[in-house]
């Protein structure tokens, strides 16, 4: 950290994406977690309030907006009338951060006083947003792992074949899997347990729409798809997809471990992010069972 007369300025490394740390400074539940409660947005002009605890709920307005470049803000307007910035470049390895706080009237002792005080409170505050991140995306992140007694080619192959996919996930899809492809199906039961498809036959003929965004084959299965989209009377056509990544390894001749992960709820509507995280949480672990008596058969 460096502090001129009325200016501090912090620089900080994270090992994430200028996205994921934008996030972190302009959506109010990540801000709330990292520093302090309010209705920030990144949009010129919009004024808002900011819980401090103790010094009580300090003004604030929107400066500069470069998205997931800078913002820039009046902070404590009336009060201390300072500005911060944030400025974020990308870096192999995640985001640079420059921290910039200037403004304060030395020439009041309060405003001395929160000069030296918020020096000490920044980096603490700066390297929160680290923990936030790391906190976020374990909570918005679904992973499953499983052993399977079989060849890694005969997991690829009902994993990869897009009708011994639909057989044992409970889908019939329109054609095969194509990287860069989008593929349409129908939700059937699954062919292999019947309880499983007594639940889902109340859902047979709900459309279905998955992209095929990769393929490594008998490695890695990318598809994207719109998670727990289960009203009929919603379009979900517009909302962004998660990413479904099916990885195997073997482990000897005949043992291959799958793991299944889910990523990207956070970019869902709030309304429903909870709701479809846990639904899929639960649900990718009994595809892993339904597979397993698929490739037991």
């Amino acid at each position: 950290m460096t502090t001129t007369e009325n200016k501090m300025t912090i620089e900080q490394f994270y090992n994430h994406p200028p996205s994921a740390v934008w996030k972190c400074l302009t959506v109010p539940e990540l801000h709330a977690k990292w520093w302090a409660a309010g209705d920030i947005r990144a949009e010129v002009g919009h004024k808002f309030e900011l819980e401090m605890g103790a010094w009580g709920k300090q003004k604030c307005e929107i400066l500069v907006v470069e998205k997931e470049k800078l913002l820039k803000y009046i902070f404590a307007a009336g009060v201390l009338d300072t500005t911060i910035s944030f400025e974020l470049s990308p870096d192999i390895n995640g985001t640079k951060l420059k921290f910039t706080q200037e403004g304060f009237n030395l020439d009041n002792p309060a405003s001395r006083q929160a000069l030296e005080g918020m020096g000490r409170g920044w980096p603490g505050l700066l390297k929160n947003i680290d923990r936030t991140l790391h906190m976020h995306e374990s909570q918005e992140r679904i992973e499953k792992k499983i052993l399977y007694n079989v060849p890694r080619s005969r997991v690829w192959k009902a994993i990869s074949n897009s009708k011994e996919f639909g057989s044992w996930f409970g889908m019939e899809l329109n054609g095969p899997f194509k990287a860069g492809q989008t593929i349409f199906g129908q939700i059937v039961p699954t062919t292999v347990d019947p309880e499983v498809a007594k639940l889902q036959e109340p859902h047979r003929g709900k459309k279905v729409e998955l992209f095929v965004d990769q393929i490594e084959p008998e490695t890695k299965l990318c598809l994207k798809w719109h998670p727990f989209a289960m009203d009929p009377n919603v379009d979900y056509s517009n909302e962004p997809m998660t990413l479904i990544t099916f990885l195997l390894e073997e482990k000897s001749a005949n043992q291959t471990q799958l793991t299944i992960t889910e990523e990207g709820f956070e970019n869902l509507p709030l309304s429903r992010r909870a709701d479809a995280i846990k639904a899929n949480d639960g649900g990718w672990a009994h595809q892993m069972i339904l597979l397993q008596k698929y490739l037991n058969k």
